[in-house]
């Protein structure tokens, strides 16, 4: 009977070891994915509204890894109107946009098939910042007091879920 007891307590013990490490390896896997890909974006001098004439205006941005490795993100830049059609007002105007580094040289773009927004990556090491620009282009026709909404969207395939984004206001105005 004693030999019966010590190893349904061995079971017992074995069982609790086997749970624990089933807990620890999730608990693990979730921290060590959420804290690789953390990221702020900020605009400079949080500016998040401009007036722009028929020379467009540019928003600069701040991409900072606050995460705890290298990590790759995604940029994505999404006309508000076009994803939103149904409520499109006669003083919404789409707007064509480019991503430019910080010596305002075109960033590669790969062009989203389904609604013409542009998307890049960049690779930032751990506290790395990256600074870039949204170029907001006015199209000729565009009507004054017209205005937009874009939406920068910085995102990882490296993380599920992890998204950070802002978006940014544009009048229209008479002239440059």
């Amino acid at each position: 009977m004693e030999n019966n007891y010590s190893s349904h307590k061995l079971l017992y013990l074995i069982s609790k070891i086997f749970i624990f490490l089933i807990i620890s390896t999730n608990t693990f896997n979730s921290f060590s994915q959420n804290s690789k890909c953390k990221a702020k974006l900020d605009v400079h001098d949080n500016i998040k509204s401009k007036r722009a004439g028929i020379s467009g205006t540019s928003y600069m941005l701040l991409l900072t890894n606050t995460g705890t490795e290298k990590t790759t993100f995604d940029i994505e830049v999404i006309n508000m109107i076009a994803e939103n059609k149904s409520n499109n007002h006669n003083n919404e105007i789409k707007l064509k946009n480019d991503l430019l580094d910080f010596n305002l040289k075109k960033i590669a773009q790969k062009k989203a098939l389904i609604n013409e927004n542009s998307n890049s990556s960049i690779l930032l090491a751990k506290g790395e910042v990256f600074k870039f620009y949204v170029k907001v282009n006015v199209p000729e026709e565009a009507k004054f007091g017209s205005k937009n909404k874009t939406k920068v969207i910085i995102t990882s395939k490296e993380c599920e879920k992890f998204s950070v984004s802002t978006i940014l206001n544009t009048e229209i105005i008479d002239g440059e």
